[in-house]
């Protein structure tokens, strides 16, 4: 005897569902969603050595899927004239004074993720003391 043939929809259907539903969870384990993101999105610095390494280093957190990764951050200058960094540090030294775009990047070539930080430097300001005032009469 022949099973009616809402029978055999409902089997396929419900296969059908199965699979489907197993497949996000495939397509993220080979297609991991990374990010990246920095500690600041903008700064502004002094020229020169007036500023301690910890606050003039920036820092990037990575996530694969939402969790925290390890994968490896590069760091790259638009412009070497204003702003260094430390190609594997994220350490900003300060070299004139102008804007750069800092850039921090996560993979290679078409799943390459960045996340950048625009950073002005200013001439520092100077004190200027009027020596006369401090003289004993």
């Amino acid at each position: 005897m022949r099973k009616p043939l809402t029978r055999r929809w409902f089997a396929a259907l419900f296969t059908l569902a199965l699979v489907l539903s197993a497949a996000p969870a495939a397509f993220a384990a080979a297609n991991p969603v990374i990010t990246v993101s920095l500690d600041h999105t903008s700064l502004i610095l002094p020229l020169g050595p007036y500023v301690e390494e910890s606050e003039r280093t920036l820092a990037a957190t990575v996530s694969e899927n939402g969790a925290a990764s390890t994968e490896k951050v590069t760091w790259d200058s638009s412009d070497t004239n204003v702003v260094t960094v430390g190609r594997d540090t994220g350490v900003l030294e300060t070299v004139g004074t102008g804007t750069a775009t800092v850039t921090a990047t996560c993979g290679t070539g078409n799943t390459a993720v960045t996340a950048a930080c625009t950073v002005t430097v200013v001439q520092p300001a100077v004190l200027s003391i009027d020596a006369e005032l401090y003289q004993e009469k």
